[in-house]
């Protein structure tokens, strides 16, 4: 009985380590495109104020 128990909590704490991981995987992902989307839309509204300033 107290084999099967040992076993059960091995594997929840098993699968409790990789959903961390998985999560902070997750979280680096979202970091890293959010900078790319952020570098992005910078490089556009630039673009756009120095195509309105050159109408003036």
């Amino acid at each position: 009985m107290g084999q099967t128990i040992d076993n059960f909590s091995l594997g929840l704490f098993i699968w409790q380590i990789l959903a961390l991981v998985a999560v902070i995987l997750v979280f680096f992902l979202l970091l890293k495109i959010y900078k790319k989307i952020s570098k992005y839309l910078d490089l556009k509204i630039k673009f756009m104020e120095k195509n309105m300033n050159s109408e003036e």
